[in-house]
């Protein structure tokens, strides 16, 4: 008989990895223990259900066993879990195991569940000593969010799970003192801060066209006249939709109910129908404004289909090329489409994903990259001046007219499964930001890309 990933991970702490002195006794992994949270636990649990992102799970976590910082994956696609202590080690990776599972949302056309979920998540389990716990570092990061919106040169705010700090990027070091000052304010130690000189993010948008109409609506093809990058088709309960970036519509991050065409300038056939307005955030003396995604939805009832489509719009489908390269390479991949075969299948979708997670992208400028998420939940201020909350940084490359590019996770020859879309590139470097899934459902509702 078979065993879960969870009795498998449970059986191998025999020989679990620990990165600590073996000589702290307070680092001995330990037996399992019922999971009971008191009423704290459970108030806190409550806040925080419905906040599908890495932080949101991690604070979920944190809730259950408050010793847990983070988890990631190595390059050898182990599992890394950060602790202060390991006293409650195996009631948190069973906790942790759950989550990571609740995450992923399958298709019924798949065999079972675990099909979609990338088993590399749960292969090997090491432990790392972490200096604070997820919940101290959250909870200063979110006193300190505000003012630091309205810091200008400040361009990024994240815990940073694989540092064990507040990393915060900033567009040049004299402001340094400015944040180590707001870090003070909300009673952090210095300890907790790292700052990054690091180059903004800007949003990855052309004005070339350089794509071709395509039926059916395929993410990953271009969706003019803005030449961006089609997310993809989705349905929300029984509408059907054409998903992209906001600002790649006549109105960025803001509902503006025009058409858009893909292919053909005079072929329009769609409407805007979502695209929430941003909110107030920073501070009441510099307010900012954000958004959860960078995304927006267009209704296809009317798209238009001609004599030489043989179907107009079909959910789940993103464009495959010839082969991809690494984004690393700062090189476009192919964009030639495979005529063997035409296209990835979305078979499943997680609303978030772990550090080290291996990620592809298909985008019109760039075509079809691959990497891994690097970041996860990080506040980035956009060249609209618009923070995109807890977005995940990738080193996936893009470039202009890549925006809206699907992001998803190769499950076999043909499946894939649906993580977030690129929305924005840091000039000269391999950085893709993307709006992941929980977030995009966050704006756009209960969506599905399968």
């Amino acid at each position: 008989m078979s065993r879960s990933p969870t009795s498998r991970i449970l059986s191998m702490l025999c020989v679990v990895v620990v990165s600590v002195s073996a000589c702290d006794n307070a680092l001995v992994p330990s037996a399992p223990s019922p999971l009971r949270p008191n009423r704290t636990t459970s108030r806190a649990n409550a806040r925080i259900e419905r906040d599908a992102s890495v932080d949101g799970s991690f604070a979920r976590l944190g809730a259950v066993v408050s010793s847990f910082f983070g988890a990631w994956l190595d390059s050898d696609g182990a599992l890394v879990i950060s602790m202060t202590s390991l006293a409650d080690s195996s009631r948190l990776l069973e906790a942790l195991l759950t989550e990571r599972h609740a995450a992923y949302r399958a298709s019924d056309k798949l065999p079972t569940n675990d099909s979609a979920r990338p088993r590399a998540e749960w292969h090997r389990v090491k432990f790392e000593r972490a200096d604070f716990a997820f919940s101290d570092l959250l909870r200063w990061k979110t006193a300190m969010t505000p003012s630091l919106m309205s810091t200008e040169g400040v361009s990024s705010i994240d815990v940073d799970e694989q540092r064990n700090s507040i990393t915060v990027g900033i567009t040049h070091a004299v402001i340094s003192d400015a944040v180590l000052r707001i870090l003070r304010d909300v009673g952090a130690p210095d300890g907790t801060l790292r700052l990054v000189v690091e180059v903004a993010a800007v949003e990855a948008r052309q004005s070339a066209n350089l794509g071709s109409r395509h039926r059916p609506l395929t993410g990953g093809y271009e969706l003019g006249p803005s030449s961006c990058t089609i997310t993809g088709a989705a349905y929300r309960g029984f509408e059907p939709l054409l998903v992209t970036s906001s600002h790649c519509t006549a109105t960025a991050f803001s509902l503006d109910g025009l058409s858009i065409s893909q292919g053909n300038t005079a072929d329009p056939w769609v409407f805007e129908v979502t695209d929430p307005n941003r909110y107030a955030c920073g501070t009441a003396f510099n307010w900012k404004s954000c958004r959860r995604a960078d995304i927006a939805a267009y209704n296809v009832a009317g798209v238009t289909q001609l004599p030489v489509d043989t179907l107009a719009y079909q959910v789940g489908l993103i464009a495959r090329t010839e082969y991809p390269v690494s984004g690393s390479t700062l090189t476009a991949g192919s964009l030639a489409i495979n005529q063997a075969t035409a296209y990835w299948f979305v078979e499943a979708e997680a609303l978030s994903v772990l550090v080290g997670t291996g990620v592809h992208k298909v985008g019109r400028s760039t075509g079809w990259t691959y990497g891994t998420v690097t970041r996860t939940c990080k506040d980035r201020q956009s060249a609209l001046s618009t923070w995109i909350v807890c977005s995940d940084d990738t080193n996936l490359y893009s470039q202009g007219g890549d925006s809206g590019s699907p992001v998803f996770i190769v499950n076999n020859s043909v499946s894939v499964t649906f993580v977030g879309s690129i929305w924005g590139s840091v000039p000269g470097t391999s950085t893709a930001p993307m709006s992941n899934l929980g977030q995009i459902k966050q704006d756009l509702g209960n969506i599905r890309f399968y």
